[in-house]
């Protein structure tokens, strides 16, 4: 395994399937890391500069997240597609805040951005484990409001892997139960807003 011929690497088990947010807050829990990056399976790094790409914006502008460029990746095709990633990467942003560029909203996946761990800390942003779908919206956008600074780079980093074919479906591709997806990640934002209000407030 690389666990065994890399000692930075640790291999980290659940006793039962817990899902993907609960994976993903295991490794929030244990990571001793300046910045976390969330890497799917099944996805890869564009290139092997990729992270080293993200790490150096993020030290020069001292960023609580930096967003790079992802392209669909159509296994069965082999395209390389922006698609709605295109609608936040009209230019490199250095140093922003979300009210600012409110496109970014369209930035919902959370495994295209290098996020300092203190930030993560600091304002308790976590995967919703009651989530079964757009957990990772919830997450990202959360990301967003509370930054205090943003960089984007248009130069792309992230593949998504699109399957195709039958036994390839996943959860995203269900709709049956969307309606009361969307309600339950609604009301996790409406929670955050509703306590940023509070303490404003209080301040």
């Amino acid at each position: 395994t690389y666990a065994g011929r890399d000692s930075r690497i640790t291999v980290l088990e659940h006793v039962r399937n817990r899902g993907q947010s609960a994976a993903r807050n295991t490794g929030l829990d244990r990571t001793t890391g300046d910045y976390v990056f969330f890497l799917d399976p099944d996805d890869l790094l564009f290139s092997g500069d990729s992270l080293a790409h993200l790490h150096a914006i993020a030290r020069e502008d001292d960023a609580d997240e930096v967003v790079g460029a992802t392209l669909r990746w159509y296994e069965a095709t082999g395209e390389r597609l922006y698609e709605y990633h295109k609608h936040y990467l009209k230019d490199n942003l250095r140093k922003v805040r979300f009210a600012d560029h409110p496109s970014l909203i369209n930035n919902a996946i959370g495994c295209n951005k290098l996020l300092k761990r203190t930030f993560l800390r600091d304002n308790e942003i976590r995967f919703n484990e009651g989530l079964r779908k757009f957990e990772d919206n919830v997450f990202s956008w959360k990301i967003h409001l509370l930054a205090r600074s943003i960089s984007v780079s248009t130069r792309a980093t992230y593949l998504h892997r699109q399957r195709s074919g039958p036994g390839n479906g996943s959860i995203m591709q269900d709709r049956r139960n969307d309606p009361a997806c969307h309600v339950r990640a609604a009301l996790d934002m409406l929670c955050l807003l509703y306590t940023s209000d509070a303490a404003d407030e209080e301040d």
